[in-house]
């Protein structure tokens, strides 16, 4: 069930804030979801979203594109809902922006000083598969320099005593300065995992935070998957995911 959230011209504390209202008296639904961009000739504007939940949104007018997105981008969309059958959503949108996209790489000991080990901090249901990428959100600490951020398959063993995969979510400050909270989303592609004849991998995540605890989270991910079980669409706009990661 969807929840619903009226727009008006006001900002929420905490780094979130909502989508302006129209100029009507009538106030617009906006939502957003995470999702992949594809291009199709089912939409006069030339793409739809497929969604991590298995909507597909079909653009009925486009207001702002970040320049870059190409046919198989991570986006986040924001959006309102113009009619639905079933999942097919037709939406008014109001703009996309890219979700960083990187591959998952064996780490090395030559590689492993860049790659860092520096604490990062991830929340429960805040880490999911999709059809093709195992996507994070997660917050840092830091200043005024770009950090990088990401997911390894560690040195030595790579699977634990139960059979999964172990992959690390590392971040490198780069010596920054540790005085604002930022979020950050990424996503991982998965294709370099797979292995002839694999239809399912067990996969271990982890990563470690601030105060010296581990986060772990544990999934199957289903190599060309018949259906999805990711993120929901939420109302209103997400948080304002900082741009100087890489």
């Amino acid at each position: 069930m969807k929840l619903k959230i009226k727009l008006g011209m006001f900002v929420l504390a905490s780094l979130f804030f909502m989508v302006a209202c129209s100029s009507s008296d009538e106030t617009e639904n906006y939502w957003y979801s995470y999702g992949t961009y594809l291009d199709s000739d089912l939409s006069d504007e030339g793409f739809i979203m497929k969604m991590d939940n298995g909507d597909t949104l079909i653009p009925v007018s486009v207001d702002y594109i970040q320049e870059g997105i190409v046919d198989g981008s991570r986006v986040i969309p924001i959006y309102s809902i113009v009619t639905e059958e079933g999942n097919l959503i037709n939406v008014k949108v109001s703009k996309i922006e890219a979700i960083l996209t990187k591959p998952i790489i064996q780490l090395t000991e030559e590689i492993a000083d860049s790659i860092g080990n520096d604490p990062v901090t991830v929340w429960d249901g805040n880490v999911w598969f999709s059809e093709n990428h195992l996507n994070v959100i997660f917050s840092y600490l830091g200043s005024n320099k770009v950090h990088s951020i990401n997911l390894v398959k560690p040195i030595g063993e790579q699977l634990d005593d139960e059979g999964r995969q172990i992959l690390e979510f590392r971040h490198n400050d780069n010596g920054d300065f540790n005085n604002i909270q930022y979020t950050g989303i990424v996503s991982f592609d998965m294709s370099s995992l797979y292995q002839d004849g694999m239809d399912t991998l067990a996969v271990l995540f982890k990563s470690h935070d601030y105060y010296a605890e581990d986060f772990t989270w544990e999934g199957t991910f289903v190599f060309n998957p018949d259906d999805f079980s990711g993120k929901a669409a939420e109302p209103g706009e997400p948080i304002q995911f900082v741009k100087s990661i890489k």
